[in-house]
Order: C-alpha cells, then sequence, then structure tokens
C-alpha cells in the first residue's frame, strides 16, 4: 500500500483477484502488482504479550518521535547501533551511544505509569514508522529488557 501510494497519475484503478491472493494498481503509465505469499505465519498471539509489567501512558506521540529523531541523527543510520528506551515511572529516556559521535539523551514525560524501571532497545526505523500511526494518547508496555514492546 505504501507504494500504491507513491503512484503518479489522475487516476489509480485497483483490481483485487481473489483466487490468487493478488492486488493490483494501474495508473496511465505504471503497474503495480502484490501477491500475499503462501506460507504458515507466526502465531501472534504467542509473539506478542497479552500483559505488561510495565506501562506508561504518553500524551504525544510527536514529543517521542522528536526525541527518536535526536538519537537517530547521533546514529547516521548505522546498522547495528541500538536505540534504547528506559521507562522509570512517567518517564521514558530515549537514548544511545556511539564511540565516534558521542551518546544523546532525550527524556519525555507522561502521565501515568505502573510497574517497575525496565529498559529495552528498539529498532529507531521501526519505531518512526510507527508514531505518525499513533493517537494523541497511547500506552507503551513491556515486560523486560528482551521482550517486545507494545504501543496501544
Amino acid at each position: 500500500l505504501r507504494e500504491i501510494a507513491k503512484l503518479r497519475g489522475e487516476t489509480i484503478h485497483l483490481g483485487l483477484t481473489p483466487g490468487r491472493n493478488q492486488l493490483v494498481a494501474l495508473t496511465e503509465d505504471t503497474a503495480l502488482s502484490s501477491r500475499m505469499i503462501e506460507g504458515q505465519y507466526p502465531d501472534v498471539t504467542r509473539i506478542i504479550p497479552a500483559q505488561d509489567a510495565t506501562r506508561v501512558d504518553l500524551n504525544d506521540p510527536g514529543e517521542l518521535r522528536r526525541a527518536a529523531e535526536v538519537v537517530r541523527v547521533l546514529m547516521a543510520n548505522e546498522q547495528g547501533t541500538p536505540m534504547h528506551l528506559r521507562i522509570d515511572g512517567p518517564n521514558v529516556t530515549v537514548s544511545t551511544a556511539k564511540s565516534e559521535t558521542g551518546e544523546a539523551e532525550v527524556n519525555v514525560t507522561g502521565y501515568g505509569h505502573s510497574g517497575p524501571p525496565v529498559t529495552t532497545a528498539v529498532n529507531v526505523g521501526y519505531l518512526l514508522e510507527l508514531l505518525p500511526t499513533l493517537p494523541q494518547q497511547f500506552t507503551l508496555g513491556v515486560n523486560g529488557s528482551a521482550s517486545p514492546v507494545v504501543f496501544s
């Protein structure tokens, strides 16, 4: 769908072929085809935790996005440099450190929280893609440093 949004042209015609699990988008000079890949998909109920040991309620995804952008600039899109989220009470600290360029730390304050302090690593690219889709008020939850971060 992201690629369809990039198509230029006054009219985009969409077609579905349910028997082949295929979507086709056509403009005057472009044809784009996408097909669902057959296979066993992971059981998301086993991957995504039903409850979070630590939660923080935040008011503005834009504030967290700005903090992540500061960290991303320091990371200079370098692969393998983690971005850390530390939840301690209603405070979320977004940070990273690189020996070549130094370290960055930006604090975001929430309005509610539960659970013990926890630090986890996240992919800054995925986070920056997610944040514009969140509502004005949202919750960030995590069970531990090696568990998935859940936004709701």
